[in-house]
């Protein structure tokens, strides 16, 4: 078998992994945009402040009603109740926290 060297270049429509690698961030894009950061409730009231995309398909909210008290919730039960953030969302795709450098310590309250 003969190699040639640089490889011949793929279909423009790509590979399939990564035509599902670009579908998968699209729709985690999609999540952050609309969850990161609205208030919503479930049995509590508070913001969302974290997403987590599981080993087992489930995307959950992290429901922050105070500093000492949030609570890990299908995104099923929670009720949007705001479209507008309660502040300006980090860029996770360019710059300072893509790049994998900590954000600020301290954010401003809601």
């Amino acid at each position: 078998m003969v190699c040639s060297w640089p490889p011949k270049p793929r279909t423009e429509m790509g590979s399939i992994p990564s035509t599902f690698a670009k579908l998968r961030n699209i729709m985690i894009e999609e999540h952050v945009n609309s969850l990161l950061g609205r208030k919503a409730v479930d049995k509590v009231t508070g913001t969302i402040t974290s997403i987590s995309f599981d080993l087992y398909g489930c995307i959950q909210g992290l429901l922050s009603e105070s500093l000492n008290q949030s609570y890990w919730l299908d995104i099923t039960r929670l009720e949007i109740k705001s479209n507008k953030p309660v502040m300006e969302l980090p860029n996770f795709t360019k710059g300072y926290v893509a790049q994998g450098r900590n954000g600020p310590a301290e954010k401003p309250a809601p």
